[in-house]
């Protein structure tokens, strides 16, 4: 597809990625065995349990796709990794970081959230 000059203004496509406090029980080579306190202060275990990796692996894909094809569109686009989604800490947490001083304010912002009991 191409975009055809697309003006992105200043736009923002952010991901989260952040573990919950659940026990991952898959029995897999490769299953989390991540303890981190919780927000209660209590050492909990921790997994991606809603699809936190398919959200970041789109955003690195989005990121190549559209370096990849950087003659085709204009503008600032900031891409972002944000922790603590879930419990919405995390972009509190960015806000008071600084997040639209240090880095462009986007015109637009996207974001997608994966959830595997609904139909796609």
């Amino acid at each position: 597809m191409k975009l055809k000059s697309l003006a992105l203004a200043a736009s923002l496509i952010r991901a989260d990625m952040d573990g919950l406090p659940l026990l991952e029980d898959s029995g897999l080579a490769y299953a989390s065995t991540v303890k981190q306190v919780d927000i209660d202060g209590i050492e909990k275990p921790a997994m991606h349990a809603c699809g936190h990796d398919v959200h970041v692996t789109s955003l690195v894909g989005a990121a190549k796709q559209l370096a990849a094809r950087k003659d085709e569109w204009s503008g600032t686009l900031v891409l972002v990794g944000q922790p603590a989604e879930e419990r919405t800490g995390g972009a509190h947490a960015m806000m008071d970081d600084g997040l639209y001083t240090r880095f462009p304010k986007p015109d637009y912002a996207i974001a997608f959230h994966v959830a595997a009991d609904v139909p796609t």
